[in-house]
């Protein structure tokens, strides 16, 4: 489930998406700062548009094959 604060819909968190791809929490918050994820911060949180969260889980996939 993408975050459902404000505008926030079509976003994801970095615990949401953590969950979703298998890895920690910290690792997603290093992708966002190292700029591999294309996300924004919402406050102190990360937050990784549900386009972006999607191409990235699909790259994923695919290093995984």
């Amino acid at each position: 489930e993408a975050a459902t604060m404000g505008n926030d819909k079509q976003a994801y968190t970095t615990k949401q998406l953590a969950k979703l791809a298998g890895v920690s929490d910290a690792r997603i918050r290093q992708l966002c700062l190292s700029k591999e994820l294309a996300a924004y911060k919402a406050g102190r949180d990360w937050r990784i548009p549900l386009a972006e969260a999607e191409r990235w889980l699909a790259e994923r996939r695919e290093q995984d094959r």
